[in-house]
C-alpha cells in the first residue's frame, strides 16, 4: 500500500507542476499580447524601452533590432520567456518610429 499512495503522490505533483506550467504560459502569453497591442505605429523607438518594462518584459528586448531581410526597415522580437520564444511581438520601425507590431507563434 505504502508504494501505491508514493506513486499517485508522485503524479498530483507532476499535474499540478503541469497546471501551474500551463497557466503561467497562458498568463504570460497575455501580457505579450497586451503589450504587442499597445505598441502602435508612430510610437517613438526611444520609448519602446519604457513600454516593455512597463508591462514586465526586459527594456533590452527593445534596445536593439535587426534589419529585415528586404533592407526596409528594423524589427526587434520580444519573447513569451515561458514559451521558449516560440511566442514573439514583432515590431517594425524605420529607425525612428514603430511601423507595426504583431503576434508571432511558431
Amino acid at each position: 500500500m505504502g508504494i501505491i499512495k508514493v506513486f499517485a503522490g508522485l503524479i498530483v505533483l507532476v499535474l499540478v507542476l503541469v497546471a501551474i506550467s500551463a497557466g503561467w504560459m497562458r498568463w504570460e502569453v497575455g501580457k505579450l499580447r497586451t503589450l504587442c497591442s499597445d505598441i502602435r505605429p508612430g510610437t517613438p523607438i526611444d520609448s519602446i524601452p519604457q513600454v516593455l518594462e512597463r508591462h514586465g518584459f526586459n527594456r533590452h528586448w527593445g534596445e536593439r533590432g535587426v534589419r529585415e531581410k528586404n533592407g526596409a526597415g528594423w524589427v526587434t522580437f520580444v519573447p513569451a520567456s515561458s514559451t521558449m520564444g516560440d511566442v514573439v511581438c514583432a515590431i517594425r520601425y524605420d529607425g525612428k518610429t514603430v511601423v507595426s507590431s504583431e503576434m508571432h507563434a511558431h
